[in-house]
């Protein structure tokens, strides 16, 4: 049963504007559904710590008895929430989109951002599941199943608007949000 909500999914990958995306649309009365922060919470629970990897082989983990298990997650929170506007922090895999495309009407937002300006963002924001040195960061970007995922998103042309925050000001590309959210 599709529901009439606003529904908007970011997909993209480490460091590409996500966050700054959500907390955006929370500041316009947006519910945000972190799936990086649901499967942060209970990384802690089972392995009481938080870094990315431990996430990674979770969310991997789950899949392989839950196929999707993810896309199934969030769902269940577009499903049980008053909130008429919606956005999904996080999305990282095409059988995540297929499965909420079947149930609600959602919006794809991809971003894209070059790695060496990942790098950068990932550097300055000091994120405690984040790597510390630019070595670390770009070994995870070569071994982190979700970072070869959103390419597939991409390669399939699985979204509904893409951006490149590469060059862009965090100005910018909330103004380019706003535009294709409220045309």
């Amino acid at each position: 049963m599709k529901e009439d909500k606003l529904i908007i999914g970011l997909a993209g990958k480490i460091g590409t504007g996500k966050s700054l995306i959500s907390e955006h649309l929370k500041t316009k009365g947006f519910e945000v559904i972190n799936v990086g922060e649901f499967f942060k919470e209970l990384t802690h629970e089972l392995f009481k710590t938080t870094e990315r990897d431990k996430m990674e082989y979770l969310s991997k983990t789950m899949d392989s008895f839950f196929p999707n298990f993810a896309a199934w997650y969030m769902l269940a929170r577009i499903y049980s929430t008053k909130s008429k506007k919606i956005v999904i922090d996080s999305i990282r895999e095409p059988g995540e989109i297929e499965i909420l495309r079947k149930f609600v009407n959602i919006k794809i937002i991809c971003l894209h951002c070059e790695d060496e300006e990942r790098i950068k963002r990932i550097l300055k924001r000091r994120s405690e599941k984040d790597p510390k040195t630019e070595e670390e960061i770009k070994k995870m970007f070569k071994e982190t199943p979700s970072e070869k995922d959103v390419e597939k998103i991409i390669e399939k042309g699985m979204f509904d608007f893409y951006i490149d925050t590469t060059n862009l000001t965090k100005e910018q590309v909330i103004e380019l949000v706003e535009k294709f959210i409220e045309p």
